[in-house]
């Protein structure tokens, strides 16, 4: 009822629409989740926890390394002193700089790790760019939408494509399954655009494991 108040004035083919991309929360089935902003916050709160545990090993040996160093200072000869004033002098500053005391760090600092873990990411995504595509995965994928085997894909849907990086093949031919299946026109909710596929494909995966629970309850 939410849902239909919040589209009061909006035409039904558009709140259909809308309504298409959430599913019912696992949960808690009187709730309505949307299957990739919750797999967004997934990844967004891996991210915090792995920055915040890489900061705390950086600060963690940093105080190590500092607690095994000692800063030792060389003597420096008195300028025009006796020699008896300059060992006396040498042996006060060897004396004062042994009883020097370590500084602590300056506290946790994450941006090292951080740093670290965004280098990593950008080579992931060089690696993927350079990865080749194989032929019969583009036909599979474009097969779903109607686009013919030898049609040439455009940069944007390569990218799209290569971003979604290794696909797995139990997703791949539910995926196929549920776009090849007969579904009624009123209930056939499936993208049309070989593009707006890739951009949601863990949707659509969502929707396609919905779908096959359906068909077995029936």
């Amino acid at each position: 009822m939410a849902g239909v108040r919040r589209g009061k004035g909006a035409a039904t083919e558009v709140i259909e629409t809308v309504r298409a991309c959430f599913i019912p929360d696992p949960e808690n089935p009187a709730r309505l989740i949307h299957p990739r902003l919750e797999e967004e916050r997934g990844k967004q709160r891996e991210w915090r926890e792995k920055s915040a545990e890489g900061g705390r090993k950086s600060a963690a040996k940093r105080r190590e390394n500092v607690a095994t160093k000692s800063v030792v200072k060389p003597a420096k000869a008195a300028k025009g002193g006796a020699k008896g004033g300059s060992t006396l002098q040498s042996s006060s500053s060897s004396s004062s700089s042994e009883d020097i005391t370590p500084l602590p760090p300056r506290g946790d600092r994450s941006s090292s790790s951080s740093t670290d873990d965004l280098f990593q990411i950008e080579a992931e995504s060089r690696n993927r760019r350079k990865t080749p595509i194989p032929d019969a995965l583009r036909q599979r994928i474009g097969g779903m939408v109607g686009r013919r085997p030898h049609t040439t894909w455009s940069p944007k849907e390569l990218k799209a494509l290569r971003e979604l990086g290794p696909i797995d093949s139990e997703d791949l031919d539910l995926l196929e399954s549920y776009y090849l299946a007969d579904i009624p026109e009123e209930k056939d909710y499936r993208r049309r655009s070989l593009a707006r596929l890739l951009v949601h494909w863990h949707g659509e995966i969502d929707h396609a494991r919905h779908h096959r629970s359906l068909q077995r309850a029936a």
